[in-house]
């Protein structure tokens, strides 16, 4: 199953022109230029990627597309986490879309290279915004910690979130996945995985991060019924 295009399904359905979205662990585009294309012409789209050969790849293809996708996309270099400083982050050679600031469990032929990047906060990284309709995360175990450092933003807003989450790559940050539900149900956030099925217990969400069937998660303001009902229509 294409887990990719159902996930571009998801945040196509709620977003529209004028929006504004950000895209953590934004590689080389596959889901940074779509969103571009929803919310064009006066939406922005802040992509955060910390590699500089995916950095590259990313502006190449933004600038090749069209004029207008390169004036609204803004690309930081930056590894996000709850912390700010300077820390080592962990390139997968073979496989630059595994790398992170952990190193995650990976096939033992894989070929590793440590690299120094900058690592800030989302919540300091946009202090002058004054919208937010959706985030996508995908940064190889990485997610809550991320989430931890955009609690602020998360609460201001109340966008629609989607992240990545499996045992194998959160167990390099110690994740404890009942913690995660914890933290999503404190704010009044929905999970559902990526395939529409709510996920309303901590045991059930735990359960399904270590089956590691799906990796992707939707997490919807509970409030938020119009977004809900688009989202899973598209999905189902």
């Amino acid at each position: 199953m294409d887990y990719e295009s159902i996930l571009q399904k998801v945040y196509e359905s709620i977003l529209e022109s004028g929006d504004v979205a950000i895209d953590v662990g934004a590689h080389v585009g596959r889901h940074t230029i779509p969103i571009a294309k929803k919310i064009i012409p006066n939406g922005r789209v802040y992509a955060i990627e910390p590699l500089p050969m995916c950095q590259n790849r990313l502006l190449n293809l933004i600038n090749a597309d069209s004029q207008l996708l390169s004036e609204i996309v803004t690309l930081y270099p930056y590894a996000l986490s709850d912390y700010e400083g300077i820390s080592d982050f962990t390139i997968v050679k073979d496989d630059l879309g595994y790398s992170g600031l952990k190193e995650r469990k990976l096939d033992n032929k894989s070929r590793l290279e440590k690299s120094r990047v900058f690592t800030k906060k989302l919540d300091n990284l946009f202090p002058d915004i004054n919208d937010l309709k959706y985030i996508k995360i995908d940064a190889e175990g990485g997610e809550f910690n991320i989430l931890k450092g955009g609690i602020n933003t998360i609460q201001k807003f109340r966008p629609v979130i989607t992240f990545e989450f499996g045992a194998s790559s959160y167990a390099a940050y110690s994740v404890i996945p009942e913690h995660v539900f914890v933290f999503w149900d404190e704010l009044n956030y929905k999970i559902y995985d990526i395939l529409g099925n709510l996920l309303d217990s901590e045991n059930v969400f735990a359960q399904s991060s270590i089956n590691q069937n799906i990796w992707d998660y939707i997490a919807l303001p509970a409030e938020n019924m119009p977004a809900t009902d688009k989202v899973l229509h598209a999905i189902k």
